[in-house]
């Protein structure tokens, strides 16, 4: 139970996440109106850092508010933790559709939402490790949704840790589990590579070692088993001064099987060596580091906006200086888990959302910088009624990362800056990942 001073405290609390509620649902509604009538964007950007900064207070205070609730012994009644773990999977969905808001409004100024607002990694994480406790299957949609608009999963991917000194049999269990299927893992590795001539690709292989160190050092603190190590490894960045450290238990195995596999097996040929971008006097050329593409683009004439790059997204945009709707869009971003060995099926997917603007949109077989790729031709209308060719290219940096290619110009572009935008695609070159 309660105290009836802290019972009292909570009880404010929620009455005042209720008023924050209603103050950013007023926001939301003077801001939308405000949309809809014609003011200048200086107007509009003015309007819209008002609105967000309501929103931040709002989520901001929530998230305090889970964060202090334990302490607040609010956390030791079920019932009351289970009923506000609901209110906070409402209030993340309030979440998104506020960054849904955001990112009509940065299509409607000509930005992505990243040039507008990013929030920081962990973000929201406390109100998400309560959702994923209590409401583990709403939790997953949940996340799903924030991965799809690109927002922090944190709290979503690292729940809350309980304190306890018991070992239930059950941890035993677990623990032969573990190095069993760990076992049967490594054995198809090598029947594949063996029998049917399969090899790891060098991008996943380090992936493969952080399994094989997470499951052994899951089996050995599972087990009971104890390690300890005490001495020096050489490592790379600094061979004449090794590192000393000390560690235990399913730590101490986890560092060293990592250590060893990278060492061992993640190979020095693997590593990228990076691409040269090679163009004509007259043009310039840009390479993503991150993302390990680039393409040429003319000296003179046009312009290149940026966004922010990360390892798993990114926006790049090409415009004509004299006229900025004649672009090529270059979108990085992950697909979903489901389509991860069905690029075909993704890109027909995406293909029939972009058939809702012409339904005689034209899906086919195509080719970029030496790999296979998809390409769809549609034409649709702007919101000045003008008809608009656009050419869709679908590119897979890797099985879950896509390269999606979108050029966009008008009927009437003379046929030598169609040509320069064909040029700029065709000058494309990719990394072997």
């Amino acid at each position: 139970m309660l105290t009836r001073t802290n019972e009292q405290v909570i009880i404010q609390e929620k009455a005042k996440i209720a008023t924050f509620k209603k103050k950013y649902i007023d926001a939301c509604t003077v801001f939308i109106q405000a949309s809809e009538n014609e003011i200048s964007q200086q107007e509009r950007l003015k309007k819209f850092n008002a609105l967000h900064a309501i929103a931040n207070e709002y989520f901001n205070y929530i998230e305090n508010f889970v964060g202090s609730s334990d302490l607040l012994g609010a956390r030791k009644n079920d019932t009351w933790t289970n009923g506000f773990a609901e209110d906070c999977h409402s209030h993340l969905n309030t979440l998104l559709n506020h960054y849904k808001l955001i990112d009509k409004f940065a299509t409607k100024i000509g930005k992505t939402r990243q040039e507008i607002v990013q929030p920081d990694t962990f973000a929201y994480a406390n109100m998400q490790r309560l959702v994923v406790e209590y409401l583990p299957e709403a939790a997953t949609k949940l996340k799903i949704e924030f991965e799809g608009l690109r927002l922090p999963i944190y709290g979503f991917e690292n729940p809350i840790m309980r304190r306890g000194n018991t070992s239930p049999t059950w941890i035993l269990v677990s623990g032969y589990i573990t190095g069993a299927v760990t076992l049967l893992f490594f054995m198809a590795l090598v029947i594949s590579s063996i029998v049917f001539g399969k090899t790891i690709p060098c991008d996943i292989r380090f992936i493969i070692v952080i399994v094989l160190a997470i499951s052994t050092s899951l089996s050995s603190a599972f087990l009971g088993g104890t390690a300890a190590i005490s001495g020096a490894l050489p490592m790379r960045a600094a061979r004449e001064n090794p590192l000393k450290f000390f560690a235990t238990g399913g730590i101490a195995v986890f560092i060293i099987v990592t250590i060893v596999g990278n060492y061992f097996y993640v190979d020095k040929e693997c590593t990228p060596v990076p691409i040269s971008v090679s163009c004509p006097d007259s043009y310039q050329s840009e390479y993503i580091q991150k993302l390990r593409f680039g393409f040429c683009y003319p000296r003179d004439g046009w312009e290149l906006d940026r966004g922010a790059i990360e390892s798993h997204a990114a926006d790049v945009y090409l415009r004509h200086s004299l006229n900025r709707d004649v672009s090529i869009h270059f979108h990085v971003s992950l697909i979903p888990s489901n389509y991860a060995d069905k690029h075909d099926e993704y890109t027909k997917h995406t293909a029939n959302t972009w058939k809702q603007l012409d339904s005689n949109l034209q899906l086919v077989k195509s080719s970029i910088a030496g790999r296979d790729a998809n390409q769809f031709t549609l034409k649709f209308k702007d919101k000045n009624g003008v008809q608009r060719p656009v050419e869709v290219l679908h590119v897979y940096l890797t099985p879950d990362k896509l390269l999606e290619i979108i050029t966009t110009y008008f009927e009437e572009t003379p046929n030598n800056i169609q040509n320069i935008l064909g040029r700029v695609r065709s000058s494309i070159v990719i990394e072997r990942f």
